[in-house]
């Protein structure tokens, strides 16, 4: 049997990270309970108790308190049903359809639960968050066999037949629970979010029952389809009235194949699916997050969303990454009236300059990798000098710019060297490799500009600030900070509240050649004996903890930690002493906070550390800089 990559539970058994927690500031992601009269379902409280009988919006907060309480939410649902509901408000709100045996259990429940009319408050009227995505784990552990013919010990004496045999059964069974499950899932009254991130292919009656949902966020991330479906009736409801979308999905491999071989390259495979996506949701939707990455050699072919404009009467977040879109498809979404716009640098390059007229009520701009042409950066440097309402801005180079294709320094800058961004509360920045100069040992040395420092220092209004320079991602950090530099000028910024400085690198004394490899040698000289024993109370229980595990033994590698540790807080308290309303700040690969202590009639603010070691935090800083906040 041929593999379908597409259709294929094996493949579901591989480790993947796809999880991002903002877990020291900004929204955390945290369950919040329906209301208690809402997942009753019109039926009156039964119970007389006091508590009971409080307003629905005071107990929803007081449940929700209890929410990593699972044994005292377990007795709170025993004591009447009253009270299992509103537990049960808390329990089920969030579910996440993990492939495990519980949840297996759970779908079967839910496909099971007699009509709302008929019975008493059900399990399905209390869940309002609902994310499809297996885990590898319970993958293997459901499809035992499989797992073992394919990656055990004794692969090889498994024959080709048996194997097909075993693959073909869990590809039988996954189907028929995800039927079962998006069943469920349509049914669902308070259904507010659903999530689909299985590599699995969506068939048809999937979207069937997706679009007949009642969830007004949906996020498609990483799921193929089997057809590049048009989605009207009957395979749909005439409208899909969804609020936001986030969505990044394949056709099927086999169908893409197909396409290519009917000689067919001025269509996209997907305009059909796409174009009555959007004629179905265009009214209501006011966030979009589109990503289409294409791995076939039909990349030439621009994604198109219909032969005439589609109005986005509502639409005012719009995130555009890897995705080739025709001129009719981008002139539908910026006629939009947009408050946050996300665009990859190669689509400001091939969109051409961003008019000047549009985008009248822009509050954030993205571009996280500047386009390497001149034109299409002196375009968005053009557009920047007319909206100087924008209250987030976030551009970075691409890692390798440098020379002629270096243009942060060049246009972006220039740009904010004005008065007018008195609106401007987050910025974030990145140069690439065209602050790098070389060294005789071949080691690689960035800096900030200090012209670029003193623009930024000048943008009073800034409330959260992240800096990068050299490459951003590797073992080798290039942008050996000079913090005094950085001190002397911020020290006018005193409404800033956030400091992050990424890919920040130091030189050890003693040995100032080898500062790319800071992290990775973490070498100890009689300084760091010393600086590792200038806070006792942060290790009086241990809590250091160092990056390797197979490390865990070196007590030279405790001693590094420490030291490094300390002299971010020390650094980080250098800050705070010259910014009053400095809450929280990142360098070192160390996420820190500040607390006050009095010394007599006096007091100071100290630097916490938020974490046992050393964290990159990549995707929380993603997320608390790139992702949009209204501030209207």
């Amino acid at each position: 049997m041929a593999l379908d990559y597409d259709h294929d539970v094996s493949l579901l058994m591989r480790e993947s990270s796809r999880a991002s927690i903002n877990r020291f500031y900004g929204e955390k992601n945290q369950r919040h309970s329906l209301l208690l009269d809402k997942v009753m379902q019109g039926r009156s409280r039964a119970s007389s108790s006091r508590l009971i009988r409080l307003p629905a919006e005071i107990l929803s907060p007081i449940v929700d308190l209890l929410s990593d309480d699972k044994p005292t939410l377990a007795s709170l649902a025993l004591v009447n049903s009253d009270c299992r509901q509103l537990a049960r408000c808390c329990q089920f709100a969030e579910v996440h359809f993990d492939y495990s045996l519980r949840i297996h259990q759970l779908i079967a429940k839910l496909a099971n639960e007699p009509s709302p009319q008929l019975s008493q408050p059900s399990i399905a009227a209390c869940i309002r968050k609902i994310t499809f995505a297996s885990r590898p784990r319970y993958v293997k552990e459901i499809h035992r066999q499989l797992y073992e013919s394919i990656y055990g010990d004794e692969k090889e004496s498994v024959t080709r037949e048996r194997r097909d045999v075993l693959r073909k059964e869990g590809n039988t069974h996954y189907t028929l629970l995800r039927a079962v499950a998006v069943q469920a899932i349509s049914d669902l009254p308070n259904l507010e979010t659903l999530i689909l991130r299985d590599g699995f292919s969506l068939d048809r009656e999937c979207i069937q029952r997706i679009t007949r949902c009642v969830a007004h966020h949906i996020v498609l991330d990483g799921t193929p389809i089997d057809e590049s479906w048009s989605l009207r009736p009957p395979l749909t409801p005439p409208t899909w009235p969804i609020r936001s979308l986030s969505l990044n999905i394949q056709l099927a491999f086999a169908k893409v194949r197909e396409h290519h071989q009917g000689g067919n390259s001025v269509t996209h495979p997907l305009t059909n699916f796409f174009s009555t996506l959007f004629q179905l949701c265009s009214p209501t939707l006011e966030s979009l997050t589109w990503s289409y990455m294409e791995f076939t050699r039909n990349y030439s072919t621009p994604v198109s969303i219909g032969s005439i404009i589609t109005l986005f009467p509502r639409l005012r977040h719009l995130q555009l990454a890897w995705i080739k879109l025709d001129e009719i498809a981008i002139s539908s979404f910026f006629a939009s009236p947009l408050k946050s716009l996300d665009l990859t640098g190669e689509i400001v390059a091939s969109a051409g300059t961003l008019c000047c007229e549009s985008f009248r009520d822009l509050e954030s701009l993205v571009i996280p990798d500047l386009p390497r042409e001149a034109s299409a950066c002196k375009g968005i440097a053009d557009f920047m000098t007319y909206r100087k309402g924008i209250h987030r801005l976030y551009i970075n180079e691409h890692d390798e710019a440098f020379g002629n294709s270096a243009h942060l320094d060049r246009y972006i800058l220039p740009a904010l060297d004005s008065p007018d961004w008195s609106n401007l509360r987050s910025l974030s920045l990145a140069w690439g490799m065209s602050t790098v100069g070389q060294l005789p040992n071949i080691q690689y040395k960035a800096q900030v500009p200090a012209g670029a420092l003193e623009i930024i220092g000048r943008i009073l209004s800034l409330e959260q600030l992240s800096l990068c320079s050299g490459r951003r991602s590797g073992r080798q950090h290039q942008w050996a900070v000079d913090h005094d530099e950085l001190c002397y000028h911020f020290s006018r910024l005193k409404g800033l509240k956030r400091l992050v400085l990424v890919r920040d690198t130091y030189l050890t004394p003693g040995d100032e050649i080898n500062f790319e490899q800071y992290y990775e040698l973490r070498l100890i000289s009689a300084k760091e004996m010393i600086d590792a024993n200038k806070r006792p109370e942060l290790d009086e229980n241990d809590k250091t903890q160092i990056e390797d595990t197979d490390e865990e033994d070196d007590p030279q590698k405790y001693i590094w930690e420490r030291a490094h540790r300390n002299r971010m807080l020390e650094q980080a308290e250098k800050y705070a002493a010259i910014l009053p309303k400095l809450e929280w700040m990142f360098c070192g690969q160390r996420p820190m906070s500040f607390t006050k202590v009095y010394e007599g009639i006096t007091q100071r603010r100290i630097a916490v550390p938020l974490t046992r070691g050393r964290d990159e935090c990549w995707k929380d800083l993603e997320s608390s800089f790139r992702k949009w906040v209204s501030y209207s």
